[in-house]
């Protein structure tokens, strides 16, 4: 199994583009970085809206971001190669992450709203981007969702909240199966999973550590620890290592998540999210100093074009698209 994974990986293909958008701007990089094409989103967004994240479409032509306001929050779903928008989907809440669908025709969102008696509640959202299912929503815990990962093998997706507890969806039913604590002081900033499922990964901002759960159970299996307020978590195609970015310690941190333990770190300032590519050679992390790419086969950094102002970082193809599958 491990050199049929290794064949496929060597024949899967390199980025295409990788996307930074802010509130004001979207700039598409080609996957060296050494060129860029902005694109205004004076348009897209409406006034009080923030972006919260960017999604790449499943094949690669659209972008899906997701905004927040006061009053809730959209996906704005835009065409790639001119920015211009295509759809506008409000929603039913304020979103605070969101994924796309293992089939790549939904939209994962997670979103909070507070009920009459002005308590916070969490919901999940399923938003079809092709009109062949209708929308559908889950409940999930009381805190407000900050990771989640999907796995199209187990038809499950995994939600970690600020509550302190991960809930487990069934995305074939979209309904919640069960919720199981982390730990009050996690404070949870990204998810995973191992290759061959037995594992959830949860990145804990507040203690610095890399949670092992055993998925079975949703119980914790072990743990280890990354530095200080790490802020986004993203796993290779073969899933053995991780790319966590260190806000509190200005470096990307890379994890080996079978040996756990820190491979190597790379000084960048203020860290704040990374995304892998399709055939998990590059790494893409938006920070302070602007977007880093790095060579993960030799661990170098490759570029260092100057600091967009952005909050919303997506590669294509990256590991869960589409294309990915064989």
């Amino acid at each position: 199994m491990a050199w049929t994974a290794a064949l496929l990986l060597s024949c899967a293909p390199g980025p295409l583009w990788v996307a930074v958008a802010g509130d004001g701007s979207l700039r598409l990089y080609t996957p060296d970085l050494t060129s860029a094409v902005d694109v205004d989103l004076a348009g897209a967004l409406l006034d009080g809206e923030q972006l919260v994240q960017v999604v790449a479409g499943s094949d690669g032509s659209s972008l899906h971001l997701v905004a927040a306001s006061d009053s809730g929050g959209a996906v704005i779903t835009l065409r790639r190669r001119d920015g211009h928008a295509l759809a506008r989907t409000p929603l039913a809440g304020t979103p605070t992450v969101a994924a796309m669908h293992p089939d790549g025709h939904s939209l994962i969102v997670a979103v909070t709203s507070r009920t009459a008696e002005t308590q916070e509640r969490s919901t999940v959202l399923f938003l079809p981007l092709d009109g062949a299912r209708s929308p559908a929503a889950a409940e999930l815990c009381e805190g407000r969702p900050r990771a989640m990962v999907p796995s199209r093998a187990l038809d499950r997706l995994y939600v970690a909240c600020e509550d302190g507890e991960i809930a487990e969806i069934d995305l074939v039913l979209r309904v919640r199966i069960r919720t199981a604590p982390l730990g009050e002081r996690c404070g949870p900033v990204g998810a995973g999973i191992s290759a061959n499922g037995t594992l959830v990964y949860v990145l804990c901002r507040d203690t610095g550590t890399l949670l092992y759960l055993d998925r079975a159970r949703l119980t914790l299996f072990d743990s280890m620890p990354i530095g200080p307020r790490p802020s986004s978590l993203a796993l290779t195609p073969g899933r053995r290592r991780a790319v966590v970015t260190l806000t509190g310690a200005d470096e990307i941190a890379i994890v080996n998540l079978r040996g756990r333990g820190v491979t190597d770190r790379i000084a960048f300032g203020a860290p704040t999210a990374s995304v892998v590519s399709g055939d998990g050679r590059w790494a893409y992390v938006l920070g302070g100093e602007g977007v880093l790419r790095i060579d993960l086969s030799r661990s170098l950094v490759l570029a260092r074009p100057g600091p967009p102002t952005a909050a919303g970082l997506a590669v294509w193809p990256g590991h869960s698209s589409p294309i990915m599958r064989w």
